[in-house]
């Protein structure tokens, strides 16, 4: 098929056994032809599903049907399916080929990656009765929207996605679970980029949802179709408990008496969300590095970075800032955290300052914010408004703006020129986003300033090579260093950081170059600060000490 460029052109997913012979290599080629591979129809033990996605595979085609079982000594295609982040699982939706129980227990367990599907056959949409052929044998249409051989097995669903989503939810997955199986998951699995979320640059492709859960509206790019559902709804009615809510302010399913759990199923309910969260955090690396070179490039240019964030998410913002300082030898006026409330919102609340819109705008104007600065928002909500109203006053300042937020297509992720949304997904005590939101916060927050930091030059490899020795605990770590660099003995490595002050970047080349402290500090200077350029360097005549 790839040999002909027309069935080529329409090839964008293909399903194998990975135990096959010669898959894996199949999987590495197909990825490199820009075609999604799914595991699938797999008798396949766990090693082999994980080395398939070590090889680019990226969903498991319908979990729990048509595969090996799942054993707790064999977990084979489920147990990887539901818990490697690389993979994507499938989940027919229709509560018949996976019991409702089986459905939520691979929603919990693959969380934001499970991905709702129908494995429907030509007797969709048909009224129950209706015949057909599929696969070379007579199939029938059955009450239940299953399709059925005359001796009763099944051979594929009936039914139509809108219907799968009502029956996920009447098996007790969250709406918006249920919605992002179908929608977000499978675009990002697929690598559709402009599908799957509501904001600007995406494809208008809309369903107006009733409160039943029935399909009022459909747009496709953007042109009106005709509203008719597929399937008439079926079972009792379905209703929302109240207005639709961002993902970080909607309630868990299946925690109706987590009160009365014992501490060991709270801690890992708990747990298991910090790692759901950090799997979504990992799938918004490529924006998160974006943001780096772009704000790292503005620091080198002698710009700054802001911070705004309001509660957990500015007190977060705050401490990275100030960690900075001795990590990394920065001066303080380099990292800016601007807190909704001032300092003092560090350990108390500040009652409404989070709506204070012109407070921010304030801050920044007492900086001087320009255009060579960059200022990153931090929101879980993504509609803070003091964050909003930073971000205002940055653009309007010609610089560079961001985002951290933990909802997708919010007001400000829209508002910024890069944005790091981070689906992190409802907490287990809801809307309490000092949980795995504010976690998650706080990693990408790390990953930012220490990658900024790092590309600047402020570490030899992974050593702290600028931090400021200024207890017992650092001056031994900064010998170390010295020590692990230059190969030298702990007395030389002492002398020569007493000899610079306990600077390590010039002690290391002192030792390196056979030069002193001025010197040292000189080559240094010479090469803006870099150790690794100051190392490769051949030191001129005038710089190495001459013999006695």
């Amino acid at each position: 098929m790839l040999a002909d460029p027309h069935l080529a052109a329409c090839l964008t997913l293909i399903t194998l056994a990975p135990e096959l012979p010669g898959a894996l290599a199949a999987i590495r080629h197909l990825r490199g032809r820009g075609i999604a591979v799914a595991l699938g129809h797999t008798d396949a033990d766990a090693a082999t599903m994980q080395a398939a996605a070590a090889a680019g595979a990226r969903l498991v085609t319908h979990v729990f049907t048509a595969q090996r079982p799942f054993h707790h000594r064999d977990p084979g295609p489920v147990g990887v399916a539901l818990t490697d982040p690389r993979l994507f699982p499938c989940v027919i939706s229709d509560g018949l080929h996976a019991d409702p129980i089986a459905m939520k227990l691979a929603f919990a367990a693959a969380g934001r990656r499970a991905i709702a599907v129908t494995d429907s056959i030509l007797i969709a949409g048909l009224p129950p009765g209706a015949e057909g052929e599929f696969g070379g044998a007579p199939v029938i249409a059955a009450p239940d929207g299953l399709g059925r051989r005359p001796d009763g097995t099944i051979a594929g669903a009936g039914i139509f996605l809108d219907e799968g989503i009502r029956r996920l939810i009447r098996a007790g997955i969250a709406p918006h679970a249920a919605l992002h199986a179908a929608t977000a998951a499978p675009a990002e699995a697929l690598g559709l980029a402009d599908h799957g979320r509501i904001a600007p640059g995406q494809r208008a492709d809309l369903i107006w949802w009733g409160d039943d859960f029935t399909i009022r509206q459909v747009w496709v790019g953007g042109r009106l179709h005709n509203a008719q559902t597929h399937d008439a709804p079926s079972g009792p009615p379905l209703t929302l408990r109240g207005p639709a809510l961002p993902a970080t302010e909607a309630m868990q399913a299946g925690l109706d008496d987590l009160d009365i759990w014992p501490a060991s199923a709270i801690i890992e309910t708990l747990l298991a969300q910090e790692r759901a969260a950090q799997a979504a955090l990992a799938r918004s690396a490529p924006s998160l590095a974006r943001l780096a070179e772009a704000a790292g490039a503005r620091i080198a240019g002698g710009g700054r970075l802001f911070y705004a964030g309001a509660g957990t998410s500015g007190r977060l913002a705050l401490l990275d800032a100030v960690e900075c300082g001795p990590t990394f030898n920065l001066p303080d006026h380099i990292i800016i955290p601007l807190l909704a409330g001032g300092p003092g919102a560090m350990l108390h609340a500040i009652e409404g300052a989070e709506d204070d819109q012109a407070a921010a705008a304030q801050q920044l104007a007492a900086y001087g914010i320009h255009r060579g600065d960059t200022l990153v928002g931090i929101a879980a909500s993504g509609r803070t408004n003091f964050v909003e109203g930073a971000i205002h006053a940055a653009r309007r300042a010609g610089a560079l703006t961001g985002c951290i937020v933990n909802n997708l297509a919010s007001p400000i992720a829209a508002l910024v020129d890069i944005a790091v949304e981070i689906d992190s997904g409802p907490e287990v005590i809801s809307g309490s986003t000092r949980l795995s939101a504010g976690t998650t916060q706080k990693i990408a927050l790390n990953c930012l300033s220490s990658t900024i930091m790092i590309m600047a030059g402020k570490t030899y490899g992974g050593f702290m090579i600028d931090v400021r020795a200024s207890n017992q605990k650092l001056r031994q770590r900064a010998a170390r260093i010295v020590q692990s660099i230059t190969a030298c003995d702990q007395a030389a490595a002492e002398h020569a950081l007493k000899s610079t002050g306990f600077s390590v970047k010039p002690a290391i080349i002192m030792l390196r170059h056979h030069v002193d402290a001025a010197q040292g500090a000189n080559i240094l200077n010479q090469h803006n600060g870099n150790l690794r350029q100051a190392l490769n360097a051949t030191p001129t005549k005038t710089d190495q000490i001459e013999p006695a």
